[in-house]
């Protein structure tokens, strides 16, 4: 719960020096208020196999250790789309493999109940924690969009 703590104020405090910057206030933010890792992107999957994952992700987390050290080499900020840059904290390389093979176990899981993951962890993001999002105002958008 300390590191949640910690994790916070940094997103808090990244978000003063970036608004101390901003001038002319056309910038919005969307500051992390809780601690979290993807594991897995489940996308592009039909109704009947979300369904499937559901019940295999709820019953392979209640049966699992999750005691995992994760440590983080890097601060990155990353364009993710239009008006936006995402800061994010990258897991270091001993971090990627052990929490790639916990990803492998979840997907052979997945496997064995007759889903496949389309897209392999690998050809995505690293794993990593979000810190900030920053995007510039536009009328037409507001916080609650995102």
């Amino acid at each position: 719960m300390q590191l949640a703590r910690q994790f916070v104020a940094t997103s808090s405090a990244l978000q003063s020096l970036v608004e101390k910057e901003d001038k002319q206030h056309t910038l919005q933010f969307k500051q992390q208020t809780g601690i979290h890792l993807a594991l897995s992107y489940l996308c592009c999957l039909r109704k009947n196999e979300t369904e499937v994952v559901k019940k295999v992700v709820a019953e392979w987390v209640k049966n699992r250790n999750f005691s995992i050290p994760v440590r983080f080499s890097r601060l990155e900020c990353w364009w993710e789309r239009k008006n936006s840059v995402t800061n994010i904290v990258i897991a270091d390389n001993e971090s990627q493999h052990v929490l790639l093979k916990i990803n492998r176990e979840l997907r052979q899981k997945l496997r064995d109940h007759g889903v496949v993951v389309p897209i392999d962890r690998r050809k995505q993001m690293p794993f990593h924690m979000t810190m900030l999002g920053v995007y510039r105002k536009e009328k037409e958008d507001s916080v609650q969009d995102w």
